[in-house]
């Protein structure tokens, strides 16, 4: 490998990084493709179909191939494009950030110009050989390389040959360019990457064309690796459960899933993409299931049953948790201070029944934090779970929503037509079909209003009774109106009436009420003399 390889920059960077490299002081660079490059033109590659025909433009006659250049390993350029030197500088760095995907190089003492292997060459763009693609593409030039070009070639891991009678042939980049364009770029796209865009243009090619050709059971590129990460600091090892449902529901849960019955199941739980409590929220495990001891609960035991200070320090002594270094932080898993060895020997001196206390305490603490970690999903899980009952996909945006909802009306706006001829009457029959929405789906609930429609409805007010003793009658009752009442105690009686009843609504003569009365009210008055007209 060379000692100057540099890493994919900014072409004009590129070759103002570069050493001058001349005969006297050759300092030859190699550019290598990177694998997370190649991984990406191998993804770009597979979006396209197997096994298709791949066309390419033709590129016409440019060179004079009788006569070489000034440095003599090009033939002389009779016709350039202005558009294709926009794309590629004099020495063949690629410019508009394109980048090759083939090796390229430079050679000891050729100052700054790049080139390309020609057995790499022929391999990528698929030919048996070297030979093969010189005598078939006549516009490039072959240079052979000297003796220290050689040795430079073979340091980069090259395949050569080791005969050295057989000369290794290279060419310029700039020259392989103008030949293939998009097809030795990486990514590259037809007109866009290509050195003769008009010509290609005139030929009818298009930048979404297919470039590079994938046989079927050719390997791929392997995705590289990514860094592994930072090692996370120790943390206490903590024992955890998992809040799972119990037994006899999980053996109802399968049972009804294997007859074909539909599941109850916790709204928003088991949602693709929606959050899973168990993962947010753990409670701690005090109880090993491989042992049917319990610690604490036998170190309160032994506590208890003996009273003396002495036994208490020695027994605390041995069964004290072991504070290291190696917890990281100053708080446990659980939320609460890690604590010196010494505080357990101060407690039991102060308060024995402490402890006790202090074991409450981490249980309060353990379950606020239990209960303050489940609302947080809580409301995210209830739209994640009304989005799906509304038929909305998952995810959906607040700025894909009107193009959604748009999608779906016009869905079900559209109407099939299906001809079908009956029999019976002789004729064509013609049936449509238009989807119909379920309740669930937005905008067509079967709930219009802002209560459902189980909700009892609110009773009529009562009537106010407009009585000489001022007595206010029940809700129901039929107003008792007295015998000695004259027609004007009736008629301001009835003028008193609510008129919002909307079941039977009458409007009075002149000796009546201006306003409306409902059929009750009609019934009275009626038998009291006034007469009503519908």
């Amino acid at each position: 490998m060379a000692d100057n390889d540099k890493p994919s920059e900014p072409a004009s960077e590129i070759e103002a990084s570069l050493p001058p490299n001349t005969p006297e002081n050759p300092q030859p660079t190699l550019f290598r493709v990177e694998k997370s490059d190649l991984y990406e033109h191998t993804q770009h590659i597979r979006t396209f179909p197997k096994n298709s025909d791949v066309k390419a433009p033709v590129v016409g006659e440019f060179q004079n191939l009788d006569k070489l250049n000034d440095t003599r390993d090009e033939y002389e350029c009779t016709k350039t494009d202005p558009k294709g030197e926009k794309k590629i500088d004099e020495n063949g760095f690629l410019l508009g950030g394109r980048k090759y995907i083939i090796t390229t190089f430079t050679l000891p003492g050729r100052g700054k110009k790049l080139y390309v292997l020609g057995t790499e060459a022929a391999k990528f763009l698929n030919h048996r050989d070297a030979f093969v693609l010189f005598n078939r593409f006549k516009q490039l030039y072959k240079i052979k390389a000297n003796d220290e070009e050689r040795k430079f070639l073979e340091d980069c891991n090259f395949t050569i040959s080791k005969i050295k009678s057989r000369s290794v042939a290279v060419t310029t980049a700039k020259n392989l360019f103008m030949l293939f364009g998009a097809r030795i770029v990486k990514s590259g796209k037809r007109v866009e990457d290509d050195y003769w865009e008009d010509a290609a243009i005139e030929q009818g090619f298009k930048p979404t064309d297919q470039v590079f050709p994938l046989e079927k059971g050719k390997s791929e590129v392997v995705k590289p690796k990514v860094a592994a990460p930072k090692p996370v600091p120790k943390v206490p090892k903590v024992n955890l459960v998992t809040p799972m449902p119990p037994l006899e529901d999980r053996r109802d849960y399968l049972l009804a899933s294997s007859s074909g019955n539909p599941a109850q199941a916790i709204p928003g739980q088991g949602i693709t993409g929606g959050i899973e409590l168990a993962t947010v929220a753990t409670i701690p495990k005090y109880k090993q299931d491989s042992t049917n001891t319990v610690k604490h609960r036998s170190i309160l035991s032994t506590l208890s049953s003996n009273n003396s200070s002495t036994s208490l320090a020695s027994q605390a002594a041995a069964n004290q948790i072991p504070i290291n270094d190696a917890f990281a932080g100053e708080k446990s898993t659980g939320g609460l201070p890690y604590y010196n060895s010494n505080v357990l020997q101060r407690i039991m001196d102060e308060d024995s029944e402490k402890i006790r206390e202090i074991e409450y305490l981490h249980g309060t603490v353990e379950t606020n934090n239990y209960i303050s970690l489940s609302r947080k999903p809580r409301v995210k899980q209830w739209q994640y779970y009304w989005q799906v009952k509304s038929g909305a996909p998952i995810g959906l945006l607040e700025s894909q929503k009107d193009e959604y909802f748009k999608e779906q009306e016009e869905s079900l706006n559209k109407v099939q037509e299906e001809t079908i001829y009956n029999e019976f009457l002789y004729c064509d029959q013609v049936i449509k079909k238009r989807r119909k929405p379920n309740p669930n789906y937005l905008n067509h609930g079967n709930i219009n209003g802002l209560k459902p429609p189980y909700i009892e409805k609110e009773p009529t007010p009562a009537l106010e009774q407009a009585m000489p003793q001022h007595i206010a009658q029940p809700y129901g009752s039929v107003p008792q109106v007295a015998a000695q009442m004259g027609s004007t105690t009736q008629q301001e009686y009835y003028q008193r009436a609510r008129p919002n009843d909307p079941y039977a609504q009458y409007t009075a003569t002149e000796r009546g009420i201006p306003q409306a009365a409902t059929a009750q009210q009609i019934y009275e008055a009626q038998r009291s003399g006034i007469q009503f007209q519908r």
